[in-house]
């Protein structure tokens, strides 16, 4: 049996949003460019070329039970606290095999404190059936990636309503799979997740119409299922839930699907000439050698439909060019000696003329 630890529940339901989505479209033209041929990438915002009638751009869907959480990220302001949280959700690793049944195990909402609203936690747990009592469930840990540094940034609060980071205690930089909702301003005391810990990284922001359903989900009666489960489910919330029994798929929050409003895949006909990769909703292209290129780029929802558009890129030789490197440091002996360079990219031979000179500030002493 376990314990109950909130006795005040909402039973409203909300309904799922509808499974049709619209296809992708394309909202601008990618214009065709030159490139010199030894010259960092072009980086293209494909957000900006691209949208997707059923969700605006960097929002991803949360379906649950109890409704459905639209999330707008940060991508621009925490691109690697982002960038982590769209693998795990392009590699399925939010929704690993259920060994009973076959099918994917959803995640679910696996934390609730009491007695005060505060977070509703996710990303760490699927609800699978246990092995030897189905259909009760044991939760199965997601597979982890390796931590990603921490990106908590001045600028963005844990207030009502943004999404953050999980970590392990005095380890700034430990998040992984889990995530947390704010369900109030936690920004200040007592909670203070702002600075504790490093800070913790806000990366995005639940739309208004969307916090019902965080709401809803608070509401859920909690209880301290450390027995069964372990110390991460002393605030387990479960709906329509009777402790004498052991906890069934229905009685979770489960979070049905995590959709992405698109992605983006990228072909270059000439890679020799000019190659192309994707990173999270950027394209970048690299000229390689002299020629022409014929880059198409594909956006693709989560119902398969595409919308593509292509665009030429004429790669040129670098022309001859003189190039300034300024380098200020305490020269020192040993492993603190000071080295200059530079890099020359491409296979043909090239003639360099190097010319060095001392320092040019005024007013700094010690100068070689």
């Amino acid at each position: 049996m376990l314990s109950v630890r909130l006795t005040l529940i909402s039973l409203l339901v909300l309904p799922l949003a509808s499974s049709l989505r619209a296809a992708p479209v394309v909202s601008a033209q990618i214009a065709d460019f030159t490139v010199y041929d030894a010259t960092p990438a072009n980086e293209i915002d494909l957000t900006t070329k691209f949208s997707d009638p059923t969700l605006s751009a960097n929002t991803v869907r949360l379906e649950t039970v109890l409704g459905d959480i639209d999330v707008v990220l940060f991508d621009q302001k925490t691109p690697i606290t982002v960038d982590n949280f769209l693998r795990y959700i392009d590699s399925g690793a939010f929704y690993p095999t259920d060994l009973v049944t076959g099918d994917p195990a959803p995640l679910f909402f696996h934390r609730s404190p009491d007695p005060d609203d505060f977070v509703i936690q996710s990303g760490g747990y699927a609800a699978a059936q246990d092995l030897l009592n189905p259909p009760a469930i044991f939760p199965t840990p997601v597979p982890q990636f390796d931590p990603i540094v921490n990106e908590a940034r001045p600028d963005l609060h844990n207030v009502r309503g943004t999404i953050s980071m999980a970590k392990l205690p005095n380890d700034p930089d430990s998040a992984t799979s889990q995530w947390f909702i704010n369900l109030i301003d936690n920004s200040g005391p007592p909670s203070n997740l702002d600075t504790t810990n490093g800070g913790y990284a806000v990366f995005g922001q639940v739309t208004t119409p969307s916090l019902a359903v965080i709401d809803t989900i608070s509401d859920v009666p909690t209880y301290d299922a450390t027995f069964l489960y372990g110390t991460a489910f002393m605030d387990l919330p479960l709906r329509n839930y009777s402790d004498s029994n052991d906890p069934k798929l229905e009685n979770f929050i489960n979070i049905t699907s995590i959709i992405r409003p698109i992605t983006f895949s990228a072909t270059s006909s000439q890679t020799a000439v000019a190659g192309v990769s994707v990173i999270s909703n950027d394209l970048f292209v690299q000229g390689f050698s002299p020629g022409t290129a014929t880059i198409t780029v594909t956006a693709t929802d989560a119902n398969g439909a595409t919308a593509s558009q292509s665009f030429a890129v004429t790669v040129q030789s670098t022309p001859v060019h003189a190039a300034n490197i300024s380098t200020r440091l305490q020269v020192g002996a040993g492993e603190d000696a000071l080295i200059g360079g530079f890099i020359i990219l491409g296979d043909a031979p090239k003639r360099v003329m190097i010319r060095a000179i001392g320092p040019s500030l005024e007013g700094v002493n010690g100068t070689l």
